[in-house]
């Protein structure tokens, strides 16, 4: 089984979905219409209430939830290790691994599809993580 380089990774948008970003910036709120909603809508191919049974050809990703609301965390840390070069770059074994749920392997297919998503990321407004953890976070 491929690892990312720090696991603890995984919980910055879990953090950042259920306990703050998302009550002070609603840039980040899992509701339709927030900035975030707009970048996952996009990167799904469109706007689904609940996951479609077959994505569309554009979704780069295709990721499973519950309900809508519940892709929020997933597609943010997908798009937070893949713009850390956490994926292809560092773990090419990952991408084969992940390609299901996650299309976009390294850090530079990253940047080049989803100009949403990296905004947010790159937005010095948030303070988001800019550098993959050299050890761990934990």
């Amino acid at each position: 089984m491929v690892q990312l380089n720090d696991t603890a990774l995984e919980h910055v948008p879990e953090l950042i979905q259920k306990v703050g970003y998302a009550n002070v910036y609603d840039a980040f709120a899992n509701t339709p219409g927030s900035r975030l909603a707009l970048a996952l809508d996009a990167a799904r191919g469109g706007h689904f209430l609940t996951d479609p049974a077959v994505y569309p050809e554009s979704a780069w990703y295709n990721g499973t939830a519950a309900h809508y609301s519940g892709h929020f965390v997933e597609y943010l840390f997908w798009g937070l290790v893949t713009n850390l070069g956490m994926l292809g770059d560092t773990s090419p074994g990952a991408c084969a691994e992940f390609g299901e749920e996650w299309e976009l392997c390294t850090k530079a297919e990253f940047q080049e599809t989803d100009s949403l998503l990296l905004s947010i990321l790159t937005d010095p407004t948030y303070s988001l993580p800019t550098v993959a953890p050299d050890g761990v976070y934990r």
